[in-house]
């Protein structure tokens, strides 16, 4: 028979005991128990075989998913948007982003509206357009002299949040209103529009008398102007990462929870090694949340090649949400099995068979290599069924590397130019891309050979490398100078194949275009994608592609200011602020616009307050300031970010000052964005200095202007931070019923980090008011979200939380339990104030228990940190408790000595809660004194605190003690 690769690769050798374990995870999510499975292993182990042999025995009950990470590729979530492929009735990776034209008119020389064109239905408000229109007709007659004779080019104006852009032409101006960020073909296509009309309509315009039919022509060329849709790169200003890929994990999950309701489904995903970090993010995710579900996951990798992959493995180790299966190397009766499943019949020694797996290293592939080399060379011969050895005069390689080189050496030289072509496009392609190599007389005859010879597999329409390795090595034997030749003819191809749907290959044409010298090329295709990983949320992705870019601009004849900005944006979206300063800093150097510098210096300056520099922070404001000699939205957004660097650090005097005079600005230039969030900034820093009226004036006027933008996630923000506030007023009705309505808002737009928090709020609300099933309740469904996201700080409070509704029902057990694998989160995350809360509780459910001598060791251990971070009411919170040690064991002169202090700090602070509880301790400790009327007193004290706050819980056993008082 003929010995090929595609053969014998399917040979399944001493894998049984991994194949049984992954049989056992089948039958677990038919079962509806998922589970994501790791299969490690270096080149050439079986990883593959071991995947197609599970694949074999999967039946049709089970839904089956495909996908692979590829070396060559940078497109966002690829492996698993090629599993789920033909599975998704709505992008869940690609989230395009275009912008149009809001309005579209034109105005005469005399500064009369000719026609007027709006995409969206309702138009503009009438106030607003009269003003921006009013401020465009100036414009155009200042655009002209005494002589009537045209002055300029372009115009840009800004009005309010709305950007204008104005093209001059001789007898008519033609502006187009846009929101947001503006695409460079916008004013190109302005001008390309003017010309026509122009051309076409230019004695009509000259002419017109007045009436508006007369214009029906350019009105037709604006109407298909304003419908013209430009795809942008995304804001990423206020953009939360992990929040936006745990949206896009989550839509995920649901897909395949909708596939699984129908059939359990199996999906593989292949070379994890080579993925991109938001498919290993999502990878995470579902592994975290598929254990009630009919998903197994199986993914393989090699060890040590991929660091990302390393981090991530490493944390879904800790979350214990995979299970491993590592492959060793074949033992000597393996090799021997698998050498008479590939030679049926053979005679070789055993001395032979010995070595043979002892240089390889029981390595499967190596074993195969090495036979096919022999039998090439004539040392393995066969001779009617039988196969023998006549010579063991041959070449041992060193490596599997070698061994690939070796079988390449026997290609012809069209086949052999293929094999180069193919490792070029990739590991797997559509069978056509392949055919476009235009130097090959015969290309399917080459792809035939290279399929008998085992290197490349056809199939359905596709063409594939049978091993990575084949791809590998055979790229990297590629002169540059050949490459650059391959990889412009592949681009090309894409795009001939896809001229009118371009955005389907973008990635692949940025990818070959900047390993060519059509620099223009890459630089624009390029540019384009990492538009495109932006709009993907794949900042890893974007910056590679934004970099390739930069480096082929000056050949391309760009400017390299703009691509610099970008970069640290995506540096500054993947916290990596000291790159995003560097870049933003050599963007100065070329940016020529004083108010683009301002907006740098702007961004420099929220890297450095992000990096705790509010210092260096507030230079770069100045710095920005300085730049701008009138007043505008730059000058609004720098007063912002200073009042917002200034509330970082506490000084919330100069945070106020800052925030007012940029509210102020933002009203002046009608900014409703800036004038949101500067109110929003009042409020919270007003509620931060225990001013809750004018906090409360303040979130209700952001609220009013939130809901009109339909600035969602910010009124969430609003609603739920004016709700803490009502809180802290002692108001639990109105806190419950803004909370409330930041939940349901945080459901609707599908926010788990905003819904998590909003359940903890809600919760704290009702555990006030002593309805402690109601607040169980919504703390558990929080923490389920928390874990799904792997929010540990969040885990950890909620659990804290959890903890004090068992501790307060009498479940102490339960609420130690809690507390300590809280505590032990937060000692393993570094949160010292989550330490602090976890080791308090601690302390007070020994207390409770009569336990003072640990309850005081764990408030000491609180106070200790306390002190060395200087976080003050926590301190007064540890005082009390320690206080309340000494009160138990007699001491009482320390217990007082522990409480005064304790009451001064809380008193200071206005806590008023805390006060309360401060004035109940009181009560304890003048009973313990047998100070009955003072012990009455304080009772009483902190009885009409809690009342008024509606702390029923406390209250009532404040009761309890008036009454045993008599």
């Amino acid at each position: 028979m003929e010995l090929t690769y595609g053969v014998y690769l399917q040979v399944f050798i001493g894998r049984e005991g991994e194949l049984g374990t992954l049989t056992d995870a089948l039958n677990g999510a038919k079962s509806g128990q998922g589970t994501a499975m790791l299969i490690s292993g270096e080149a050439g182990l079986g990883k593959t075989a071991l995947v197609e042999e599970f694949r074999d025995r999967i039946d049709d009950s089970f839904m089956v998913l495909y996908g692979a990470a590829a070396s060559d590729s940078a497109t966002p979530f690829l492996i698993f948007s090629r599993a789920l492929e033909g599975r998704m009735d709505r992008p869940l990776f690609h989230e395009m982003n275009y912008v149009s034209f809001t309005e579209v008119f034109a105005i005469n020389r005399a500064g009369l509206l000719v026609a007027q064109a709006s995409s969206e239905e309702e138009g503009l408000d009438a106030d607003i357009f009269a003003g921006m229109l009013s401020a465009v007709q100036d414009f155009v007659r200042d655009s002209f002299d005494s002589a009537g004779e045209q002055k300029g080019g372009l115009g840009k104006l800004e009005y309010g949040d709305l950007t204008i852009l104005i093209e001059h032409g001789a007898e008519v101006f033609l502006t187009a209103v846009f929101r947001g960020a503006e695409h460079k073909d916008m004013k190109d296509r302005l001008k390309r529009v003017l010309r026509s009309i122009q051309s076409e309509h230019s004695e009509t315009l000259r002419d017109w008398s007045g009436r508006v039919e007369e214009m029906a022509p350019v009105q037709s060329v604006l109407d298909s102007l304003a419908e013209t849709r430009f795809l942008v790169r995304r804001e990423l200003e206020g953009v939360n990462l992990e929040n936006e890929r745990i949206r896009i994990a989550s839509n995920v999950l649901e897909l395949l929870k909708g596939v699984a309701s129908d059939k359990p489904v199996v999906m593989f995903l292949e070379d994890l090694h080579w993925a991109e970090e938001s498919s290993l993010f999502l990878l995470r995710y579902l592994a975290r949340n598929i254990t009630d579900e009919k998903v197994l996951l199986v993914g393989t990798h090699r060890p040590a090649e991929s660091k990302v992959l390393d981090t991530y493995v490493e944390s879904m180790r800790e979350e214990e949400t995979i299970t491993e299966l590592p492959l060793g190397k074949l033992d000597g009766d393996s090799v021997s099995s698998l050498i008479g499943e590939l030679y049926h019949g053979n005679e070789f020694p055993e001395s032979f068979i010995e070595r043979l797996s002892e240089q390889c290293e029981g390595n499967p592939l190596f074993v195969r290599e090495m036979l096919l080399g022999m039998e090439n060379e004539g040392s393995i011969v066969r001779d009617g069924s039988a196969y023998s050895l006549v010579s063991e005069n041959y070449s041992a390689p060193s490596s599997l590397e070698e061994l690939v080189h070796r079988r390449l050496d026997s290609l012809d030289p069209d086949a052999m130019a293929m094999a180069e072509y193919a490792s070029c496009i990739g590991r797997d392609f559509d069978k056509g891309t392949i055919h476009s190599l235009q130097t090959l007389a015969d290309p399917s005859s080459a792809v035939e050979k290279l399929h008998g010879s085992g290197i490349l597999q056809v199939y359905n329409g596709r063409v594939g490398f049978t091993h990575a390795l084949f791809q590998d090595v055979t790229y990297s034997s590629i002169g540059e100078r050949w490459k650059q030749v391959y990889h412009k003819s592949i681009g090309e191809h894409y795009e001939s194949v896809h001229e009118d749907d371009i955005d389907d290959v973008l990635y692949e044409l940025a990818r070959h275009f900047s390993r060519t010298n059509e620099h223009a090329k890459a630089h624009d295709y390029c540019l384009r994608a990492g538009e495109m990983a932006e709009n993907a949320y794949a900042p890893e992705q974007a910056i590679g592609f934004y970099e390739n870019a930069l480096e082929a601009a000056p050949k391309a004849g760009a400017t390299r200011t703009d691509l610099l900005e970008r970069l640290g944006d995506v540096h500054a979206l993947s916290s990596d602020f000291a790159a995003a300063i560097e870049l933003y800093t050599s963007a100065l150097e070329s940016q020529e616009d004083d108010r683009r510098k301002a907006e740098l210096h702007r961004k420099m300056a929220e890297s450095h307050i992000k990096m705790a520099d509010s210092e260096k922070g507030n230079e770069e404001c100045e710095k920005g300031l300085a730049l701008l000699d009138e007043d505008c939205k730059e000058r609004t957004r720098l007063y912002l970010t200073v009042g917002w660097s200034y509330s970082k650090i506490g000084e919330y005097d100069n945070a106020e000052k800052y925030f007012t005079k940029g509210l102020k600005m933002a009203e002046a230039l009608g900014l409703e964005k800036e004038m949101g969030q500067g109110l929003h900034s009042l409020g919270t820093t007003a509620w931060y200095r225990g001013m809750y009226d004018e906090s409360i004036e303040h979130f209700t006027k952001a609220i009013r202007i939130h809901e009109n933008m339909g600035n969602q996630r910010e009124l969430a923000g609003s609603l739920n931070n004016i709700g803490s506030v009502y809180h802290f007023q002692g108001d639990r009705k109105k806190a419950l019923e803004y909370k409330e309505k930041a939940h349901e808002l945080y459901v609707r737009i599908k926010d788990k980090l905003g819904i998590g928090t909003s359940l903890n709020n809600l919760g704290i609300v009702y555990y006030d008011r002593g309805e402690f099933d109601r607040c169980l309740e919504l703390w558990e469904e929080c923490l389920a979200i928390r874990r799904s996201i792997g929010d540990k700080h969040g885990i950890a409070s909620t659990l804290h939380n959890i903890g004090g509704v068992y501790h307060d029902s009498g479940w102490t057990d339960k609420a130690l339990e809690c507390y300590e694998e809280g505590l032990r989160i937060n000692r393993e995350i570094g949160s010292k104030n989550g330490m602090v809360y976890d080791l308090c509780s601690l302390s007070k459910a020994h207390l409770d228990s009569g336990e003072p001598d640990i309850a005081e060791e764990k408030a000491r251990e609180a106070l200790d940190i306390c002190i060395e971070i200087g976080i003050k009411g926590e301190e007064a919170w540890a005082r009390r408790l320690i206080g309340a040690c000494h009160r138990l064991r007699g001491d009482l002169d320390k217990a007082q000595e522990y409480l005064d202090r304790s009451f001064e700090m809380f008193t200071e602070s206005g806590e008023k809660e805390e006060v309360a509880k401060c004035q109940m301790e009181y009560g304890y400790l003048y009973k313990a004194l047998e100070r009955k009327e003072d012990a009455r007193k304080a009772f009483e004290s902190a009885l009409e605190m809690f009342e008024e706050m509606g702390v029923k819980m406390d209250a009532d056993r404040v009761r309890k003690e008036l009454e045993e008082l008599g």
